[in-house]
């Protein structure tokens, strides 16, 4: 039987070849890598690397000790063992020029390790101004002329400006940065133009013009050359100011913001990108307004100082999520940040009391009507996630005239305490309430009473606004100023008159009663601060008093809306956070 035919085996196919590689670049190479808003060394090695190059290249992202940039110690070493070795490696020039400002805080670290050993205390720091500087206050001087370019957050009341004039005299002194320029409010020149004097003996020229700045560019510079003041609205709006200022080459730029942080600079990114022009060495940022609440301008800030890209972005995008504290600290090389609490022992004692106040028998019904009506509107909310434009203006209104109305009944008492306060010979006292209205009827009892004072209108801000300060501070007659939250300008830089402070009413945002403290109880004070707090008894008030105290829910109002105004709507997470704040404050558990 014939067997059937086999199929012949297929021939072995030949193996692929592989792929050739690329040969490796005969020499080796150190290039800047920009990953968005950070930056890292890339390692490139070449043919026939020496090991001890291998090992180095692994320590240049290595953080060190003084900075937490790029190990350069690391690449000097390389650079060395190269040449030794007769490897070529090629480092960019953009390479060295990124690394150049971390090498110079070290340096400049070290130079102030050497020659102020005394730290805050050293003779070379404290001669530099003609006034005492507290210690934290040395400290802040320190830092900003070790970082170079940094922020400068700490509380009102701290002597933000002192530590910044004190800073602009070190780089001087001790970095040959003769050329100092301040960019801030209108509003704010005199004082720095005041300050400046008072610290440093020496002369300020205000820039009213190009004229004036082309002057000061003309003018040799010296470390007792004038320091530059200019309107911060100036710069980014006309472009001749800021060929000029180009001109001028400020060694040293302090951007000093308002305390309305509304009002801020760094919400204008036509600013930011005119500021970035001025690329001196040194520049401080001054912020008014706790940064922790303000995003925006902090990386805002951040970006500005650090222009090279060293970290500071980087970090705060990672550590988006993380608590406040943990954000701040990792940001310790380019921001400073104290508390009042953090340095209370520098500071002068106060008295504080809370004086409670029976409401006024015509505005209890009503009182406790509209606690009802908000309560309702909290619980329904609860139950749908849902509040319309139109309940929430009107819950907004009604929240408004509860608060306005435990005023009622406080005029007497507030009297009687200011009686009590001013039978001290040399004391003053401020007034601060959230409410026009309060303080007009306050105003017209005093009057009754024949009590001289003053008051601060909300309208009213530049040499108008100085007169009036300057009267209650040096007329011995005028001994009471009537101070309004929404009074322009901010600070009232009440440094030697007003002694204590009288809240009329409590404000819904901690901040804003933290800002009207420090307009009075300022870091240069030798003698106890008497604060009273007016207080209605049983009603909202009470209970914001009471969950302001509270460090479990003290939180819930930090950033929130406060006065008669507020804003037009709140939505998403705003919305959430002041309806969770306003459970709290009502008692309707979540």
């Amino acid at each position: 039987m014939p067997q059937p035919e086999l199929a012949p085996e297929p021939e072995p196919q030949p193996e692929p070849e592989p792929e050739p590689q690329p040969l490796a670049p005969p020499f080796s190479q150190v290039a800047l890598e920009a990953l968005g808003p950070v930056r890292r060394l890339a390692w490139t090695p070449g043919r026939d690397c020496p090991a001890e190059l291998l090992a180095l290249a692994a320590q240049l992202d290595q953080p060190t000790a003084a900075a937490p940039l790029v190990n350069d110690l690391a690449l000097l070493e390389m650079v060395r063992i190269a040449r030794e070795r007769r490897h070529a490696l090629r480092v960019d020039e953009a390479v060295w020029l990124w690394l150049a400002p971390a090498r110079d805080m070290r340096e400049r670290v070290h130079l102030l390790e050497t020659r102020m050993p005394e730290g805050p205390a050293s003779p070379l720091l404290t001669a530099l101004v003609t006034l005492p500087l507290r210690t934290y206050q040395g400290e802040g001087a320190l830092y900003a002329a070790c970082a170079g370019r940094s922020v400068l957050a700490d509380d009102a009341g701290l002597g933000r400006t002192v530590q910044a004039v004190a800073a602009l005299r070190l780089l001087a002194a001790q970095f040959g940065a003769e050329r100092a320029l301040v960019l801030a409010p209108a509003e704010r020149l005199a004082h720095w133009a005041e300050q400046w004097q008072a610290l440093t003996g020496l002369s300020a020229l205000q820039a009213g013009s190009v004229t004036d700045i082309t002057a000061a560019a003309q003018a040799e510079a010296s470390p007792q050359a004038p320091l530059l003041l200019l309107a911060e609205a100036a710069l980014a709006v006309q472009a001749d100011t800021l060929a000029a200022l180009q001109a001028f080459a400020p060694d040293s730029v302090v951007v000093d913001e308002s305390d309305d942080a509304n009002l801020s600079p760094w919400l204008d990114t036509d600013f930011a990108a005119a500021l970035a022009t001025l690329d001196g060495p040194f520049a401080l940022s001054v912020a008014r307004t706790p940064v922790e609440v303000r995003p925006r301008a902090l990386r805002a800030m951040l970006e500005w100082v650090d222009a090279s890209c060293l970290g500071a972005i980087g970090r705060l995008e990672a550590l988006a999520e993380a608590p406040v504290a943990e954000r701040l600290e990792a940001l310790g090389p380019w921001l400073l940040r104290r508390t009042k609490t953090l340095v209370l022992r520098q500071l002068p004692e106060t008295v504080e009391a809370i004086c409670p106040v029976e409401l006024d028998a015509a505005e209890r019904p009503l009182h406790d009507a509209r606690l009802a009506q908000i309560v309702r509107a909290v619980q329904r909310w609860q139950r749908s996630r849902y509040l319309s434009d139109a309940d929430q203006r009107r819950l907004l209104s009604t929240l408004h005239a509860l608060r306005l109305g435990c005023n009622a009944g406080k005029i007497g008492t507030t009297i009687e305490g200011l009686e009590t306060l001013l039978a001290e010979p040399d004391m003053r006292v401020v007034v601060f309430s959230q409410w026009v209205d309060s303080l007009e009827a306050l105003s017209a009892a005093l009057t009754e009473r024949g009590i001289a004072h003053l008051a601060l209108p909300v309208d009213v801000g530049g040499e108008a606004r100085r007169a009036l300060v300057s009267a209650f501070q040096q007329d011995p007659q005028q001994r009471v100023l009537l101070c309004c939250d929404d009074s322009p300008g901010g600070q009232l830089g009440l440094r030697h008159a007003a002694t204590a402070i009288l809240h009329l009413d409590r404000p819904w945002n901690p901040a804003l009663l933290a800002q009207r403290f420090s307009r009075v109880h300022r870091a240069d004070r030798v003698r106890q601060v008497p604060v009273c707090h007016l207080v209605a008894s049983d009603t909202l008030e009470e209970r914001l008093v009471r969950a302001q105290d509270d460090e479990a829910s003290r939180e819930h109002f930090v950033g929130l809306i406060d006065g008669a105004q507020a804003e037009a709507f709140l939505g998403g997470a705003r919305l959430e956070r002041f309806m969770t704040a306003l459970s709290v404050l009502v008692g309707v558990p979540a």
